[in-house]
C-alpha cells in the first residue's frame, strides 16, 4: 500500500495493520489537517499512479471531532458513484472565506466584541454550519460511509461521551443518525453554538433522544478514542475493525485468530492537529486584583 513507502518505519506487513487517521477539533483551523491530507492524497495518487485515489481507500477507521468530523464526513460520505464526495483538494477549498462566513454567522445584537462574553445565547448562530453539512452529505446515515468512522460528541442530557460510529450504527438503528447531524453535534462548542437536539427512532414507539454538544469536550484529539474503540470492538468479536486484507481472507487466513486487540504495535496511527492558540501567563500579583469579571475574562484554561 501506499502508505508504506510515505514512512521510513520499519512496519510489520501493511495487510496485517490496522490503520487510523485522527482529526482534532480547532474551527476554521480545519484548514491545516486539510493541507496536510491534499498533500498526503498527491502523494498516494503519484505513488499508485492512480488520479481517482482517495484517503479513503487507505485507512480502516477515520475519527473526527469536531471540525474534524467535517473533514471526516467529507472523506468518507459516498457520491451517487460511490466514491468520496470530496478529494482532500476540495476539503481544503471548502475552508474558504464564503463558508467560514456561513458558517460564524452572529447571533443578535446583543453579541459584540467587548467584553468578549455571550451575554444572551451562544455567539453564533449554527444555522450555516446545518445547512452546510446536510448540503455536503444530503441524508446519508453513518452506517454508509464508505470506511469505519468514529465521531465523539458530548450528550449532556446524560452526562458523558457519546460516540458514533459506523460499527453501532449497521447494528443498531438508534445509533445511527445522518452523518450531518453526527457533524454538527461534535461541532456545537459551548458558547459559540447552541447544543444540538438529536432524535432518532426505530418504529413508531422505540426512539431515543440525544442532547449533544461539541466533542472536543470528551476527545479534542480523537486518536486515543479511535484506538480504545477500535481495541473494544475487536475485544467483542466484531470483525469490522480488521484490516481489508484479514476480512477478505476471514475464513482462510492463518493469521486471523492470532490477532491480539491490544496489541498497539498493528496500529498505524496519523494523527493530525489544528496548530495551538496562543498561550498568556499572569503573575500572581497581576491575578490578586481580579473579580470574578476578570477571572472570566483572562483565564483560558491549562489546555
Amino acid at each position: 500500500m501506499a502508505l508504506r513507502y510515505l514512512s521510513n518505519e520499519d512496519f510489520l506487513d501493511d495487510k496485517y495493520m490496522i490503520k487510523i487517521l485522527a482529526i482534532d477539533g480547532g474551527g476554521v483551523r480545519g484548514i491545516i489537517p486539510a493541507t496536510i491530507l491534499e498533500y498526503l492524497e498527491r502523494q498516494i495518487q503519484g505513488l499508485e499512479k492512480n488520479k481517482d485515489a482517495r484517503i479513503a481507500d487507505y485507512f480502516d477507521v477515520i475519527a473526527g471531532t469536531s471540525t474534524g468530523s467535517l473533514i471526516t464526513a467529507m472523506l468518507t460520505t459516498p457520491n451517487e458513484n460511490n466514491r468520496p464526495i470530496k478529494s482532500a483538494e476540495e476539503i481544503l477549498e471548502f475552508y474558504n472565506q464564503e463558508n467560514c462566513k456561513k458558517i460564524f454567522t452572529k447571533n443578535g445584537w446583543l453579541q459584540c466584541q467587548w467584553p468578549p462574553i455571550n451575554w444572551q445565547g451562544p455567539r453564533y448562530k449554527g444555522d450555516g454550519l446545518r445547512d452546510l453539512a446536510k448540503e455536503l452529505t444530503r441524508d446519508t446515515k453513518i452506517s454508509k460511509t464508505l470506511t469505519n468512522v468514529v465521531i465523539p460528541t458530548f450528550d449532556i442530557g446524560r452526562n458523558q461521551p457519546l460516540i458514533f460510529t459506523t460499527a453501532e450504527a449497521k447494528r443498531d438503528m438508534l445509533r445511527d443518525p445522518k452523518i450531518s447531524d453526527a457533524c454538527v453535534a461534535s461541532a456545537a462548542a459551548p458558547t459559540f453554538f447552541p447544543p444540538y437536539y438529536l432524535k432518532t427512532q426505530k418504529s413508531i414507539t422505540v426512539r431515543r433522544e440525544f442532547n449533544l454538544i461539541d466533542g472536543g469536550i470528551a476527545a479534542n484529539n480523537p486518536t486515543k478514542c479511535a484506538m480504545n474503540y477500535v481495541t473494544e470492538m475487536l475485544s467483542e468479536g466484531y470483525p469490522e475493525f480488521y484490516p481489508n486484507y484479514l476480512m477478505e481472507h476471514y475464513n482462510e487466513d492463518k493469521y486471523f485468530s492470532r490477532i491480539d486487540p491490544t496489541d498497539y504495535s498493528r496500529f498505524l496511527v496519523i494523527s493530525l492537529g489544528t496548530g495551538e492558540a496562543k498561550k498568556v501567563k499572569y503573575t500572581a500579583e497581576e491575578a490578586t486584583k481580579w473579580a470574578q469579571l476578570e477571572w472570566l475574562l483572562n483565564w483560558k484554561g491549562t489546555n
